[in-house]
């Protein structure tokens, strides 16, 4: 499967964009709108991952604690803020080898809010609120996937034939490659 690109990041801004302005103007509520373009960013980044394990967990937990947020939480700022961890810790997840490029992903996406409350500040406009936002999160690309020189990535340890032990093991590795500093 070939890698995203920015030019195929910037494709999905438009079409999220569009789908989330025409959404507003069919008057659908503004948290529903914030969700189903998480959802389907989300759902974007996991189609497109080389990474098979997981991507049903992934939704099960998005689902879950979008719903408990929308029910415990009035604030449309909470709720953006939280589908905006969601879609950093899916790439945190699957697209990165290590804490620092995740924490630079967290930092684009830290910019990429500030772009869209700035769109929203000068220009009162959804459409190009949203596209500013999906914009930069289009760049996230271009974060290395490691930092550092080759790793072991424990790969070869997982031969077992027992299912369970070698889910076991994934999991492991998984936690590993996510705690690594390079």
């Amino acid at each position: 499967m070939k890698s995203i690109t920015v030019a195929e990041g910037i494709g999905m801004a438009v079409v999220l964009s569009l789908a989330g302005a025409a959404a507003f103007s069919l008057f659908i509520p503004t948290n529903l709108i914030i969700a189903g373009l998480a959802l389907g960013y989300v759902c974007y980044l996991l189609l497109r991952t080389k990474e098979r394990i997981g991507r049903v967990s992934v939704i099960v937990l998005w689902a879950a604690v979008t719903a408990a947020v929308h029910i415990f939480s009035d604030s449309a700022m909470t709720f953006l803020l939280i589908q905006l961890l969601m879609i950093w810790l899916v790439r945190a997840l699957y697209f990165y080898h290590g804490v620092i490029p995740a924490l630079m992903d967290l930092g684009l996406s830290g910019l990429a809010m500030s772009a869209a409350v700035w769109a929203w500040l000068n220009t009162h406009s959804l459409l190009a609120t949203i596209w500013c936002f999906f914009l930069v999160q289009a760049l996230f690309v271009l974060i290395p996937k490691k930092l550092a020189g080759k790793a072991n990535t424990g790969e070869a340890e997982i031969v077992s034939a027992d299912r369970f032990d070698r889910a076991h093991k994934v999991a492991e590795l998984a936690v590993r490659k996510l705690t690594q500093i390079h």
